[in-house]
């Protein structure tokens, strides 16, 4: 971790759930970090961790008359228990009211919104208490 890095403590209340510590990665609104776990994460890993989710199901197209690709027969109705699925998923972490507490002196204290975790690395969208204007 280096000077520039904003590191946090993800926190459920007073439960340290484990540090990030953010990468180069950031398309605005989300953010990319490294994730260190520390020992509570294990309870809410199968939540967070993209490889316990169901896989985005194949979207095949076709094209109509005109020339327009649209979604085949069935691909459409996949893709919409898809995003069911994954809405659900977003609804169940936000009711953890995860946190961020503020480390490094550059950090905001703020609150999760979305997280995706694969492995260590995290992406993640926040509300922060502070924003540089």
């Amino acid at each position: 971790m280096n000077d520039e890095q904003q590191i946090w403590e993800l926190r459920r209340g007073d439960e340290i759930l484990g540090r990030l510590a953010t990468n180069d990665w950031l398309q605005d609104p989300w953010i990319g970090c490294e994730l260190r776990p520390a020992p509570a994460y294990k309870k809410y890993m199968a939540l967070f961790d993209t490889c316990n989710r169901k896989p985005r199901p194949p979207l095949d197209w076709q094209s109509t008359e005109s020339g327009l690709a649209i979604p085949a027969t069935g691909s459409y109705e996949n893709l919409l228990r898809w995003n069911e699925y994954n809405q659900e998923i977003k609804e169940q972490i936000k009711a953890l009211n995860l946190s961020l507490v503020p480390i490094s002196p550059n950090a905001y204290a703020g609150r999760v919104s979305e997280i995706v975790v694969d492995g260590k690395s995290v992406e993640m969208i926040a509300e922060f208490d502070h924003y540089d204007e």
